[in-house]
């Protein structure tokens, strides 16, 4: 019964990626129809795309008053992210290169980012104070993106006469973007709730922490985004977007989501025991993927395979720990 809801879950991780992929393409359109600059639509897809499951997730956790999920599946989810996704992309491609010097800036914000939630819930909890200081972070984070030439341009001819924008609008097929986007968010959220009641009938029947579910299985799914991001990056050979979309996850992830998810609904009980094991496995990871990126500034297939191997003794660990 159990590999029932397992395969549950899979599923709706895999149809709630698919409908982030739509949700981004029309959001890609609208913000090129609006006449925004290429640079900000980059760096906002980017973002979007990869930690919109996650988001979503969060946000739908917080409000059915479990947002100890989101918990698990933002802090498995960056585990995930630096090990799993980033290694099989390795094993896949051969050697994923580092490309400009954003890399060093990256790392740091990740590191620190990535951190930051681990220290705050070291008392057991994740207040809305500690909400308020995620965004912050992510605040910082985004000033200083923006700040480096990733700044979003608006058209100087932009009026705000909406009776003519609308007109414009359903002439360039905007309305219909429009609605489809609505829809797919409005799925993605009934999805999410699919994905957490399972979640906690897999937990009730494995009698484990649904937090362990969420880490371990959860975190998996929703982290589909960033493989599919660097197997399309590898691809095109747009390798910059590989290692900067994966560490700006991370960001995302670890502030804006969690923060949010706080301020909703702030996060009680959590037991330090088996948090602890999760925030070692996160640092030793971070160091071996920085160790790997930084000397050769590239990935090699084999240092892929050591973070992917890495990361299923981390899942062992933790399954022999419950």
């Amino acid at each position: 019964m159990w590999l029932i809801k397992l395969a549950v879950i899979i599923g709706l991780s895999m149809a709630l990626v698919f409908i982030s992929r739509v949700v981004v393409e029309c959001f890609k359109q609208l913000v090129i129809k609006m006449g925004w600059g290429k640079i900000g639509v980059a760096a906002v897809l980017v973002a979007l795309f990869t930690s919109l499951p996650e988001f979503v997730v969060g946000i739908v956790s917080a409000l059915e008053g479990r947002p100890i999920i989101s918990l698990g599946n933002v802090v498995g989810s960056n585990v995930a992210n630096l090990s799993l996704i980033i290694g099989g992309a390795a094993l896949l491609s051969g050697s994923v290169a580092v490309v400009g010097d954003f890399i060093r800036w990256e790392m740091a914000a990740a590191l620190v980012a990535g951190v930051a939630p681990l220290i705050l819930v070291t008392d057991g909890n994740l207040s809305r104070l500690d909400g308020v200081i995620l965004l912050v972070i992510y605040a910082f984070y985004l000033k200083d993106l923006l700040g480096s030439g990733g700044r979003v341009r608006m058209k100087k001819n932009w009026k705000f006469d909406w009776v003519s924008r609308v007109k414009v609008w359903h002439h360039n097929h905007t309305d219909r973007l429009l609605v489809k986007m609505v829809g797919g968010v409005l799925v993605m959220v009934w999805l999410a709730e699919q994905i957490i009641a399972t979640a906690v009938k897999l937990a009730n029947e494995w009698q484990i922490p649904v937090l362990l579910v969420s880490l371990l299985v959860v975190a998996i799914g929703t982290s589909l985004p960033e493989f599919v991001l660097m197997v399309e990056a590898i691809k095109k050979k747009e390798v910059a977007l590989v290692f900067g979309g994966l560490l700006g996850s991370v960001v995302t992830n670890a502030t804006l989501i969690l923060g949010v998810t706080a301020v909703i609904a702030p996060i009680k009980g959590v037991r330090w025991s088996s948090f602890g094991l999760l925030s070692l496995a996160f640092l030793l990871i971070f160091l071996f993927f920085w160790l790997f990126v930084s000397t050769k500034r590239r990935l090699d297939r084999w240092e892929g395979a050591v973070l992917l191997g890495i990361y299923l003794m981390f899942v062992g660990w933790q399954l022999m720990v419950s």
